[in-house]
C-alpha cells in the first residue's frame, strides 16, 4: 500500500492528511479535521490545481508588467504551459480591473486584469 501525504491549504488549522493508496484507489484517508480537508486531499490527489498569477507585458513604459490571474484554478500540469502563452502576449492600454486578457487559455479558463492601466 502507498502513502500520499498532503498538508491542507483549505483554513488555518493546516491538517496534515494522509492517503492510503493501493493500486491507484484511495482506500483511507486520514488526518483531516473537517470535510474540506478531506476533499482537499482527495483533488490533491486526483488532479492538483491552482489559480495562476503571472504578469502580461504591457506597451506602456511607465507600467511594463500587468497583473493577472485565472477566474478559477486550473491543472497543475497546465502552469508552465499557460505561463508560455502569457510571455507572448502584449497588452495596450486601456485595461480595467477584471477585463479578460487571454480568454479561454488552454483550458476554457480565462485570464483576466487585476489592476487598471490607463492610457
Amino acid at each position: 500500500m502507498e502513502k500520499f501525504e498532503v498538508i491542507c491549504l483549505v483554513c488555518p488549522l493546516a491538517c496534515n492528511i494522509t492517503l492510503s493508496v493501493q493500486k491507484g484507489k484511495v482506500i483511507d484517508v486520514t488526518g483531516f479535521k473537517c470535510n474540506k480537508g478531506e476533499e482537499y486531499a482527495l483533488q490533491e490527489y486526483i488532479s492538483p490545481q491552482r489559480i495562476l498569477t503571472s504578469t502580461v507585458k504591457t506597451t506602456d513604459k511607465s507600467k511594463p508588467l500587468l497583473p493577472v490571474i485565472t477566474t478559477v484554478p486550473i491543472s497543475k500540469k497546465l502552469l508552465i504551459p499557460c505561463m508560455k502563452i502569457l510571455a507572448q502576449e502584449e497588452i495596450h492600454p486601456p485595461v480595467k480591473i477584471g477585463q479578460v486578457i487571454v480568454k479561454n487559455i488552454m483550458t476554457g479558463v480565462d485570464v483576466i486584469a487585476t489592476r487598471n492601466l490607463s492610457c
